[in-house]
Parts: C-alpha cells; structure tokens; sequence
C-alpha cells in the first residue's frame, strides 16, 4: 500500500472556472465599494439639508439662506477633502 499523491483541489478546476471565481470575487467587491461610497455621498447631503428642512417646515424667513449655508458647507467640505495632503488650508492658494 504505497503513499499516493493526490492533485490539490485547486488544479482539478478548468482554467475558466479559476478565472470566473476571481473575476465574481472583485466584482463583488467593486460593487460594495461603490455601493459604500454613494451610502457616504448621499449620507452627506442628508446631514447637511437638515437645517434648511427645518427652517422649511417652521417657515422660517430666513430659509433660503439657511438653504444656501448648508450648500455653501458641502462645497467647504468637497474643497477640504480635496486639497493636496500636506497643503495649506489658506483660501488664497486654491486659485493658484
């Protein structure tokens, strides 16, 4: 009864099954990513129409600046996130 030598598992499955099991395994991650990120996006504007909801619903008179505040603070924020790491957080430098 001599030792026999089995194949792994892996070498047992056509090339093309090997190749659509990794292809469906980064596709399943892209599709969680972008899911994560349009949740984040939209988690975002949400947070930041909360005032002008509001100002909304108490017909307040100042809504519309309200409105434009909030908007103003997105823009702010993408301009933020935006910005070379390491720079300088001074207004004057982003139009250079």
């Amino acid at each position: 009864m001599g030792a026999r030598s089995r194949r792994p598992r892996s070498s047992c499955q056509p090339d093309w099954q090997r190749a659509w099991k990794t292809h469906s395994s980064i596709t399943s991650r892209s599709v969680y990513l972008l899911f994560v990120v349009i949740v984040l996006v939209y988690g975002i504007i949400a947070i930041h129409d909360i005032p002008a909801r509001i100002a909304r619903k108490r017909h307040h008179p100042h809504e519309d600046a309200i409105h434009t505040a909030g908007c103003r603070a997105r823009m702010a924020l993408a301009l933020r996130c935006t910005q070379r790491q390491g720079g300088t957080s001074d207004w004057s430098t982003l139009a250079q």
